[in-house]
């Protein structure tokens, strides 16, 4: 294989021509292709495509051999047409720290300047993004959350840091809400000799809850990756998750609702 990418990914990928016949390729989370039927009583849900906004960076990167100059080509959907027309070609950023003893990792930027649906496609040795819809009205920009990552270590296959500077941060969006969570409190205390309690210390935390809706099941392993890392914001707040995501398919779809449990990861006692 010459070009991989990893499971913090913001956009899902997959190769061309792996999808299951059903003879020696079976269906995995990997290989199907979104709003097709590929396993029984499970029926797709054509209307769903991964979201992004006007004007906001989508960052990838692959990890590479022997493909130093490999470009990515941008396509976007023309409804006059009713075809997938070439919009942009991305070149990569060589983001390799140095002394790094793995395969090469190129970077690639894409800030999409016009609503609509788009898919990305290295062309090497066949790589294709899921179709993903960017919106500009604020009907559908009010139903998402952002959430933004990077982590102190290169790990799970990821280069964030070239050992001095941060070179990657990923971002996407999803469908959801962001909630108060249940109230948290750490007590320190002790009972007098003659009754009564004595409150020593208390420590408040500030807790949310993150609620995905309609995520595909082809993000879950995805979004589960990122909130492994130790350096996640949603909504512009850093937490820390307290728990794996809780998932709850939607009856006979391809569709789950996703629950985190999270932490404020710095509760300084000021709203913010």
């Amino acid at each position: 294989m010459a070009a991989s990418i990893a499971l913090t990914t913001p956009l899902r990928f997959y190769q061309i021509g792996s999808e299951p016949d059903y003879l020696t390729v079976w269906p995995t989370p990997d290989n199907i292709q979104q709003r097709e039927q590929w396993q029984g009583g499970i029926y797709p849900v054509e209307y769903w495509y991964k979201d992004h906004i006007v004007n906001q960076l989508l960052s990838i990167q692959f990890s590479v051999i022997g493909l130093s100059d490999e470009t990515i080509k941008v396509y976007k959907y023309n409804q006059s047409t009713e075809v997938y027309d070439l919009n942009t070609t991305l070149t990569p950023t060589d983001i390799t720290p140095t002394g790094w003893t793995g395969n090469s990792v190129n970077k690639y930027d894409f800030t999409p300047a016009q609503e609509g649906l788009y898919y990305l496609e290295f062309t090497e040795p066949g790589w294709r993004s899921d179709e993903f819809q960017v919106h500009t009205d604020l009907k559908y920009r009010e139903r998402l959350v952002e959430i933004e990552y990077n982590n102190t270590e290169n790990e799970y296959d990821t280069i964030f840091f070239d050992g001095i500077v941060q070179q990657y941060t990923g971002k996407t969006f999803f469908e959801g809400q962001l909630k108060p969570g249940e109230p948290k409190n750490e007590y320190s205390q002790f009972t007098r000799d003659k009754g009564g309690v004595k409150r020593l210390r208390s420590t408040p935390v500030r807790m949310s809850t993150l609620i995905l809706a309609n995520v595909h099941s082809t993000y879950i392993d995805i979004i589960n990756w990122i909130f492994s890392l130790d350096t996640v914001y949603v909504n512009g707040i850093q937490f820390n998750a307290d728990n794996a995501p809780s998932i709850d398919q939607i009856d006979k779809t391809d569709l789950y609702d996703i629950t985190i449990n999270l932490t404020r990861a710095e509760s300084n006692n000021l709203i913010i």
